[in-house]
């Protein structure tokens, strides 16, 4: 089911994101389809973060031309130090592109939708949109940056 994507002014932007105990439970697997299901009717969307969708969850789907992937409470544990800055746009804030400042590359740890743990080292790109996703989940919004 396609969700109704959050605009900013909603206070569920704002908040410190839960993080999910049961990546199995059947309603967290709903979520996930729904998102992905959102994400992909986008046509510009690469990121969706589920507080986006009105869910104050430490979920993230990422859709980019290297990396398509479902994030659970996902912790970027490394930033690499070389920086680039490069315009963004928001689903949330439709109507702002900014430049931000963001590391080319980071090393990420996440479970996976079956439960997995992963470490992956992103870059570039697909860096910056969990970037960009894992803010949404720390309440942080691109108008902050």
């Amino acid at each position: 089911m396609i969700l109704e994507i959050v605009k900013a002014g909603n206070s569920i932007l704002r908040q410190q994101a839960k993080e999910v105990s049961d990546v199995l439970d059947p309603e967290i697997q709903k979520l996930i389809d729904d998102m992905e299901e959102t994400l992909a009717s986008e046509k510009k969307g690469v990121g969706l973060a589920a507080p986006q969708v009105g869910r104050s969850l430490r979920i993230i789907s990422v859709k980019t031309a290297d990396f398509t992937e479902v994030l659970i409470n996902p912790v970027i544990v490394e930033r690499h130090s070389l920086e680039k800055i490069a315009k963004e746009r928001c689903l949330s804030i439709p109507s702002v592109e900014k430049k931000v400042r963001r590391s080319r590359k980071i090393t990420v740890w996440y479970l996976t939708r079956e439960g997995f743990e992963l470490q992956l080292t992103l870059k570039d790109f697909s860096a910056r949109v969990v970037q960009h996703e894992v803010d949404h989940l720390n309440g942080v919004l691109l108008t902050d940056k």
